[in-house]
């Protein structure tokens, strides 16, 4: 079930979000990519036993690529809860658009090693939403 970012989750996405600040990072695709090429590269290259956890990682650019598709479609953030887990996602108002989870589409890419997608990715996304939009105008 969808419901709206509480107060220590509006925090978490500051937090996020003044993290990608700290690091240079704008809210675009190909500076997410950059990003997402350096840790993942850093992170692959140490031997298996000593990988740290990268779901830190995978939540700061995810959140920079939701952020940068909610400026981009005019989406709100959401927060889906699933039991004891919860998820972060982003929807529209009508409930028969879609509804993307940034953060879920970088830790699928990252588990299957998958480089350079991030700009392909976000304008899929995009176009995913549009076309929901028109199907439930018609």
């Amino acid at each position: 079930m969808l419901a709206e970012l509480g107060l220590a989750e509006q925090q978490w996405m500051r937090d996020n979000l003044g993290a990608l600040v700290e690091l240079g990072i704008t809210l675009d695709p190909p500076s997410l990519q950059a990003l997402y090429d350096e840790q993942y590269a850093a992170w692959a290259a140490l031997p298996e036993a000593e990988r740290y956890d990268p779901a830190p990682v995978i939540t700061v650019i995810g959140v920079g690529l939701g952020e940068y598709l909610r400026h981009h479609t005019g989406m709100s953030w959401m927060v889906e809860n699933r039991g004891d887990e919860s998820e972060l996602a982003l929807a529209g108002s009508a409930p028969d658009t879609a509804v993307l989870y940034p953060a879920s589409a970088i830790g699928q890419r990252w588990r299957a090693g998958e480089r350079g997608f991030l700009v392909a990715l976000a304008a899929a996304m995009i176009e995913d939403v549009r076309r929901s939009r028109a199907q439930s105008l018609s």
